[in-house]
């Protein structure tokens, strides 16, 4: 009887431990299949959360160029508001709706401008929605986030609202409002809740309690997973499920299951059969060993999979840091890095290195060839830089370079000519470009990342309007500089607001016949009283020469119909166009569409231009030159002789007439090498070309050119700049 119970006592219990290694295997496997989905999903959350700060932490940072400009100039313009909030606006994805900037409760500027304008004016505190976050901004001094918000102007937003606080106080604020759907969207938020239950959340700083932003949670959730948006000053918290609930069961856990349940069940036969048949129990302990290498060998693959979410993890953080096409640290690291510099007081030089005209070089070559560029300039500068310097690319074509332990312009000059050698090898890829770089030194420019950057922008700016291609030290006479251009540039827009510019005409003398060929436009201003050349660089580089460019057209044709209506014989104007204003691409639909409706012919319009049309974007602007040229307008080139003048261009720019410069006939107009000047005229003439001579301002170059071959002269001998009631006195009645 004893044996008898041993027999069946001892297989069910070996069965039963056997089947009890299985299912704790199988606990296992499910224990690693809940940590690999639970890892999984927070990876998921993490990208959203790094799309979330991406999309509006970079924006919120800008705004510190506003604060900065307002320290400045607390009283600016709607234009000068723009082009900061231009640079919050754009992006690749198209987030934000427009950036607005309230006074007190009021909205007095916003971008973009046409679209929103109507929003002027509007009085905030009417909107009881909106109404605490813009008090709780103004009266802590911080920034909120508010969201979903039902706009004014309308629609849905998120809108993150940040005071303006200079020395003197509070400001104003700028509001940011970003298309609450498109966050959504390009953040990754609804891609990610289509198989799992999301929520965001805030917490509300100016009502209390949990406010929910976002979310499609329909029922009592046991567990989520949480993380937190860092946004300035303000959170957004997240929290995920899966819809399909936790603990999904993996094809290995029924495979341990089922084979423990055959396992113990072999166990118990064999143990059965061991006191029959010790063959039998050899047998079995073979099998056992055997589910014993299975089990180990699932542990390995336990192992393996836990490195697997670790190096996932370590790579999420590695696209948190680094810029995507050039494997450099981006702007979020610098700042960071930066931030830790400051707080431990190290010294050191920032260099703001900015590739000149690459706008140009991507529209010329393709954005293949410049990420091609940015790349082969960043491995050069990874390999050839010192360990005491680190690159970074914060966005476009723009790069930061710390060197630390530098703060003198002895010492960092041979690193910015390392600098420029590790540029200047980009002639391996055939192209010529150059650089532009601003220098701060800290902590002697600067103790704030903020403040830093801003003065190494100014720095770089500086270098690139003295000619481009060199490096420029930041000082404070920059400051005075930039308020210079900024008090020229408000003047401009004012003129074109007020009609401030005038238009003064000087006559061009047909040689052969003494009298008025043609005219030639000059802009003027008459209050204040600019000189062009204190204002035409400015608008250049602002881009409002356009707008400038596009009055004189118009004032001109318009003067051409007064004439025209009453009753004098009229006579081509000449206007002067520089090459921005070629590259403008409405500009022949312009020229057109003014000339037909005022009913001017063609040919009573002249274009001049010089030969820098063909520096930047020259082929392009040829085409658009003949296409001018196609509407039966004259094209001269003006300032032949100066800079880089060279008969060769005459020979494929679509121009009629050369305007040989003063200076340039100054140089020859002697006896002795008057036959140089005529010999260029010659060359002219070969080409079909017609030929005006500038600046002849007394009778004995008069006399002299006289016996030449030129065609036209032009000069104060013959008339000054004239108003256009003097200039009428110059043409005679049909």
């Amino acid at each position: 009887m004893f044996k008898g119970n041993k027999k069946n006592v001892v297989p069910i219990v070996s069965a039963l431990i056997v089947l009890l290694l299985f299912y704790l295997a199988s606990m296992l496997e499910n224990n690693r299949a809940d940590i690999f989905e639970r890892n999984k999903l927070k990876d998921e959350l993490i990208v959203v959360k790094s799309n979330l700060e991406s999309i509006i932490t970079s924006r919120i940072t800008t705004v510190n160029g506003i604060i900065a400009f307002a320290e400045i100039n607390k009283n600016f313009t709607q234009e000068q508001y723009e082009s900061f909030a231009e640079g919050i606006y754009y992006s690749v994805n198209d987030v934000v709706k427009n950036v607005s900037y309230i006074s007190d409760t009021t909205i007095t500027h916003i971008y973009p401008y046409e679209e929103y304008k109507h929003a002027i004016g509007w009085d905030l505190s009417e909107v009881p929605e909106q109404l605490p976050s813009i008090l709780y901004a103004k009266n802590r001094g911080k920034s909120v986030l508010s969201a979903p918000v039902d706009l004014v102007q309308g629609g849905t937003g998120m809108i993150i609202r940040v005071p303006v606080i200079v020395s003197s106080g509070y400001l104003g604020q700028v509001s940011i409002v970003f298309d609450y759907d498109k966050v959504l969207t390009y953040s990754g938020i609804e891609k990610l809740s289509n198989n799992n239950y999301l929520e965001l959340f805030i917490y509300d700083v100016v009502n209390g309690g949990k406010k929910t932003i976002w979310s499609n949670v329909d029922r009592n959730l046991n567990y989520r997973i949480y993380e937190t948006v860092n946004l300035y000053e303000s959170e957004i918290y997240m929290s995920i499920a899966p819809k399909r609930g936790w603990g999904v069961k993996t094809i290995l856990e029924y495979m341990l299951l089922i084979v423990g349940f055959i396992a113990s069940l072999l166990t118990y036969l064999a143990l059965r059969k061991l006191y029959e048949n010790k063959e039998t129990l050899y047998l079995m302990n073979i099998h056992l060993e055997h589910t014993i290498d299975q089990l180990t060998a699932s542990q390995k693959q336990l192992k393996n999979k836990l490195n697997e979410v670790k190096l996932k993890e370590k790579h999420i953080q590695f696209l948190a840091d680094h810029d995507s096409l050039t494997g450099l640290y981006n702007r979020r690291k610098f700042i960071e890095l930066l931030e830790d510099k400051l707080e431990s007081e190290s010294e050191g030089t920032i260099l703001l290195v900015d590739i000149d005209d690459f706008k140009n070089i991507n529209d010329s070559m393709g954005h293949i060839y410049g990420d091609n560029v940015l790349q082969y300039f960043s491995s050069q500068l990874q390999s050839d830089l010192p360990n005491f310097a680190r690159a970074y690319r914060i966005g476009g074509d723009e790069f930061i370079i710390i060197f630390d332990n530098i703060v003198t312009k002895r010492e960092i000059t041979p690193c910015i000519e390392l600098v420029v050698e590790c540029f200047n090898n980009i002639d391996a890829i055939n192209n010529q470009i150059s650089l532009s770089i601003g220098v701060v030194f800290f902590p002697e420019h600067g103790a704030t990342v903020e403040d830093l950057l801003i003065k190494v922008d100014i720095a770089m700016y500086s270098a690139k309007n003295s000619g481009k291609n060199k490096f420029s030290i930041f000082d404070e006479s920059m400051l005075f500089e930039f308020n210079e251009k900024i008090r020229i540039e408000q003047l401009i827009r004012s003129a074109l607001d007020n009609e401030w510019f005038f238009i003064e005409y000087q006559p061009i003398i047909d040689k052969s016949t003494g009298e008025t060929s043609s005219f030639e436009a000059l802009i003027r201003m008459s209050e204040p009283k600019l000189m062009p050349n204190q204002f035409i660089s400015i608008a250049e580089r602002t881009g409002l020469i356009i707008q400038i460019g596009r009055w004189v057209i118009k004032e001109v044709i318009e003067q051409l119909k007064n004439w025209k209506i009453n009753g004098y014989n009229l006579k081509p104007i000449a206007v002067n166009l520089s090459p921005k204003q070629i590259y403008d691409g409405n500009l022949v639909e312009f020229l057109e569409s003014q000339l037909k409706i005022n009913n001017i012919d063609p040919s009573l319009i002249e274009i001049e231009i010089t030969e820098n049309v063909l520096i930047e974007n020259g082929d392009s602007n040829i085409v658009t030159l003949q296409r001018i040229k196609d509407l039966g307008i004259t094209i001269s080139l003006d300032d032949f002789g100066t800079n880089y003048s060279s008969l060769n261009y005459l020979t494929y720019m679509p121009v009629d007439k050369i305007k040989i410069d003063k200076n340039f006939k100054d140089k020859f107009i002697n006896f002795k090498n008057n036959q140089f000047l005529e010999g260029i005229v010659f060359l002219a003439h070969t080409l079909n070309l017609k030929v005006v001579i500038e600046g002849v301002e007394d009778e004995d170059e008069y006399s002299i050119l006289k016996k030449g071959e030129s065609d036209f002269l032009q000069g104060y001998l013959f008339s000054r700049p004239l108003k256009k009631e003097d200039a009428t006195k110059f043409l005679t009645k049909n």
